[in-house]
C-alpha cells in the first residue's frame, strides 16, 4: 500500500476516503459561485476618518472539499491527492487570464486541481482520467462543491491514436497534468495524448507539475527518478518552458521544493531553435 506523503487537515469519511479541506489566501480574480469565500479589503471612497481610501483588490479565501483516499495500491495512486496538484493550483491562483481559460486535466485522480481552477474562476473546467473509479471520484467532488466541473473518461493512448473529428477535450485550451510523471510508459502516453491534442488545437498549452522521487533500480543498480528521462526526452521535441515556483498560497506542506518542478509546455514553433 502506498500512501501520499502530502499531509493534510481531513474530516473522516466513507469507508476508506476521507474529505480533505483545501484552502487558499491568495489574491484572485474570481471565484466560482458556491466557493466558500472571506473578503478582505475595503471598496470605497473614504475610511471612517474621511480620508481617502480607494478601491483595492479583494482578498478571498476559498475552500474545496476533496474526498480521497488514504493509502492505495500502486495501481490506485490517482485516488489520492498529491503535492502536484496543489502546486498547479498555486500558479492558476496567478493567472490574470484565468477566467477566459477553459481548463482541462489530464489524469485528474480525485480532480483537485480542476476544481481549484473552477473555484479561482476559470471559464470551464474539465476533469479527465483513464480510470473509472477516479471519474467517478472526481464526479462526486464536482457535487460536493457545486462546482460546474465535468468529467470524462479518457484513456490517453485511445485519444492519441483516435483521428476521428469530435475532440474529447473539447474546446480545452489550457491542460493541467499534475504528479502524472512517475513511469516511463505512463509518461509517453501522456505525451502522445499532448502531441494529439496539439494536433487537433497548435494553440493549446499544458501546465505541468511533477514531484521526483528517487528510487533505487534493480535492473541498473543505481538511483533514479522514473519517468523522468522520457521526460525530458519527449520535452526537447516541443516548446517548453521550467517556471519558477509561484509563492504558495493554497495550505499544504511542499516537502522539499528541490525534488518539485513545474513546466509550461507548447508546440514548438517550427523556426524556432531548441535551446
Amino acid at each position: 500500500m502506498i500512501l501520499s506523503d502530502l499531509h493534510i487537515d481531513a474530516a473522516a469519511g466513507e469507508g476508506d476516503t476521507c474529505i480533505a479541506v483545501l484552502r487558499c489566501d491568495g489574491f484572485v480574480a474570481a471565484a466560482a459561485p458556491g466557493a466558500e469565500e472571506e473578503e478582505r479589503g475595503v471598496d470605497g471612497d473614504g475610511d471612517v476618518d474621511g480620508d481617502l481610501d480607494p478601491p483595492r483588490k479583494r482578498r478571498r479565501a476559498i475552500a474545496v472539499r476533496v474526498e480521497h483516499a488514504l493509502a492505495t495500491p500502486l495501481a490506485d495512486v490517482g485516488l489520492q491527492i498529491w503535492r502536484g496538484a496543489l502546486l498547479v493550483a498555486d500558479e492558476l491562483a496567478r493567472d490574470v487570464r484565468l477566467p477566459s481559460r477553459r481548463v482541462a486535466e489530464l489524469g485528474a485522480g480525485t480532480g483537485a486541481a480542476a476544481l481549484a481552477a473552477a473555484a479561482l474562476g476559470a471559464r470551464s473546467a474539465l476533469a479527465t482520467d483513464g480510470c473509472a473509479a477516479a471519474v467517478s471520484l472526481a464526479a462526486r467532488n464536482a457535487a460536493r462543491n457545486g462546482a460546474c466541473v465535468e468529467t470524462a473518461l479518457l484513456d490517453w493512448g485511445a485519444y492519441a491514436a483516435d483521428g476521428g473529428a469530435r475532440d474529447a477535450l473539447g474546446d480545452a485550451d489550457l491542460l493541467i497534468a499534475a504528479d502524472c510523471v512517475y513511469d516511463d510508459d505512463a509518461t509517453e502516453a501522456l505525451f502522445d495524448a499532448f502531441d494529439a491534442a496539439l494536433a487537433r488545437n497548435p494553440r493549446r498549452v499544458l501546465l505541468l507539475a511533477l514531484e521526483m522521487r528517487f528510487n533505487f533500480e534493480l535492473e541498473s543498480l543505481s538511483v533514479r527518478a522514473h519517468g523522468y528521462r522520457t521526460l525530458r526526452r519527449r520535452l526537447d521535441a516541443l516548446d517548453a518552458v521550467r517556471l519558477p515556483l509561484p509563492p504558495r498560497v493554497w495550505h499544504y506542506d511542499r516537502g522539499d521544493e528541490a525534488a518539485l518542478e513545474l513546466w509550461r509546455v507548447s508546440k514548438r514553433d517550427p523556426g524556432k531553435r531548441p535551446d
